[in-house]
């Protein structure tokens, strides 16, 4: 949360066009996150399958 409200600190400094870009950048990077809980949750899932 604290790296949020960094972004979100950094938003109002730069104003509306880098509004843009780091909503882009914080929802890619959450995407990212996603896909990495994925995944690990999938291996792990085929892990306890083959135990």
């Amino acid at each position: 949360m604290p790296l949020f409200l960094l972004f979100y600190f950094l938003i109002i400094y730069f104003g509306g066009n880098q509004l843009i870009y780091f909503l882009l950048v914080c929802f890619f990077n959450f995407i990212k996150e996603v896909f990495i809980l994925f995944f690990m949750l999938k291996f792990e899932f085929v892990k306890i399958l083959q135990i």
